[in-house]
């Protein structure tokens, strides 16, 4: 009987069938104990059931299936299958094509999702050299980095550190400089962006926390630009009783209110190394 299951577990997973696999797995409850032993004295169905289950997953990742990739990994535990991600090395692939599609339909929020699902099951892991470990300690001994990294995903491991200080913009990038849409009409036919800075600027908006993110930048640098036109006689006051002035940072007009600046500036600047929001103007 559990030898009959076993075949029928293979057969299904060559066919990818979801309704008949589930079928399948009511089998395998019927008497798991007997399933798994017959599944370790019998090697060469093992290597069939392991081969066609990996097939799979590679495939939905191929096709953009993701969904279809979550339900297959749900499957593991109960095939009595140990999730090996070095059988899964379209991966990576999938993630670099995820992140552009989602860039270009300005789903941003969709990416940190899905990051933070193959975090958190380690389909991220992989080997680093000693460069990449430098990279790894130098953002791990950034506060407001790691704190960053915390409140978007979570947990923080080094492979989350490693995806997306390197491989994310590295992967996009190359795609860029490859695809003819972002290519100028130039004889040459070169790239518009000559360098990876140049490339991020087109990514300095987006919405995050159900808010639009714009030329982000310091603390510091606000409160400096704030000091520097409040001394100015350009000063433009918008309300002298709430003592509100207007002045403009990154081509956009600020309205502020000096007591609130005045207020808590010392403190804001006093905590440089923690990772805030500070509702400025």
């Amino acid at each position: 009987m559990a030898l009959s299951i076993i075949k029928k577990a293979v057969e299904t997973l060559k066919s990818g069938n979801f309704i008949e696999l589930e079928k399948v797995f009511l089998l395998i409850m019927e008497d798991s104990n007997s399933y798994f032993t017959e599944l370790d004295l019998n090697k060469k169905l093992r290597e069939q059931l392991e081969k066609n289950y990996y097939r799979w997953l590679n495939r939905y990742l191929e096709l953009g299936q993701l969904e279809n990739f979550k339900r297959l990994l749900d499957f593991s535990d109960k095939l009595d299958i140990f999730l090996d991600i070095d059988k899964i090395p379209k991966r990576f692939e999938f993630l670099s094509a995820f992140f552009i599609n989602s860039i270009q339909l300005g789903r941003i929020g969709e990416i940190f999702g899905v990051i933070r699902f193959f975090n958190d099951i380690g389909l991220l892991e992989r080997e680093f050299s000693k460069e990449d470990l430098e990279l790894i300690e130098k953002v791990k001994n950034s506060r407001l980095l790691f704190a960053n990294l915390q409140d978007i995903f979570k947990k923080v491991t080094n492979s989350l550190i490693y995806y997306t200080f390197k491989s994310m913009i590295d992967n996009m990038y190359r795609f860029i400089l490859q695809e003819p849409y972002f290519r100028t009409t130039s004889e040459d036919n070169s790239s518009p962006f000559d360098t990876k800075e140049e490339f991020l600027g087109i990514l300095d908006i987006y919405p995050m926390y159900g808010l639009r993110v714009e030329k982000l930048g310091t603390v510091e640098e606000y409160i400096h630009r704030f000091q520097e036109y409040g001394n100015s006689k350009e000063i433009k006051i918008i309300d002298t009783d709430l003592n509100l002035i207007e002045f403009n940072l990154g081509k956009r007009i600020h309205i502020v209110s000096v007591n609130n600046i005045e207020k808590n500036r010392d403190n804001i600047l006093s905590n440089r190394d923690h990772y805030n929001f500070y509702n400025l103007s």
